[in-house]
C-alpha cells in the first residue's frame, strides 16, 4: 500500500495538529473581544455585588458569578445560547 500524496497529508495535518491549548485560546480572544465590542456599544454592565459579578447585556441579566472572568465568560454563553435561540424562532 501506498502511502498518502505530501499534499494531501500536509493538508490534514494543519487540522489535526490543533492542540487543546490552541482551542482554549481561540476561544479566550472570541469572548474577550465580544466583551470589548459590548463595552464600546455600552451595551454590557458589570456589577460587583458583595462577592460576586453581575454581569448585565442590554439591560438583562445574563450572569452571577464569583469570579469576574467566569461571569463573562458565562454572560457570553449566554448571549450566543440566545442568539441561537432567536435563528430558530425566526426560521
Amino acid at each position: 500500500m501506498t502511502s498518502p500524496l505530501p499534499f494531501e497529508s500536509a493538508r490534514v495535518r494543519p487540522a489535526a495538529a490543533g492542540t487543546v491549548e490552541d482551542i482554549k485560546n481561540a476561544e479566550q480572544v472570541r469572548i474577550w473581544r465580544w466583551y470589548a465590542h459590548m463595552m464600546e456599544e455600552r451595551r454590557v454592565l458589570c456589577e460587583r455585588e458583595g462577592v460576586s459579578w453581575t454581569i448585565f447585556v442590554d439591560c438583562r441579566q445574563m450572569a452571577k458569578e464569583s469570579s469576574f472572568e467566569t461571569a463573562i465568560r458565562a454572560a457570553y454563553t449566554m448571549m450566543r445560547a440566545l442568539t441561537a435561540l432567536n435563528v430558530l424562532r425566526v426560521a
